[in-house]
């Protein structure tokens, strides 16, 4: 896969699940405010934050290791 095309399919995923994040940041907050808060929407900002977290991470060492090979190559 050229590198381009690559880095576009990151950034897309990252995109999406950083507005599925901020959604549920956004719904934890109102949670708080309401008459009988739950604890799930809590929960589940802090899974999509990891989640978040993970992916930043394998985009980061993807290409990484695509830069080395490259490096090599020259």
């Amino acid at each position: 896969m050229h590198p381009e095309q690559a880095r576009l399919l990151w950034d897309s995923g990252i995109g999406f699940l950083g507005f599925i994040t901020l959604m549920t940041y956004v719904q934890a907050i109102f949670n708080v405010f309401a008459p009988a808060p739950a604890v799930w929407p809590g929960f589940l900002a802090a899974g999509f934050t990891f989640g978040m977290w993970g992916l930043l991470r394998a985009k980061k060492k993807y290409f990484r290791h695509l830069n080395t090979e490259s490096s090599d190559d020259s």
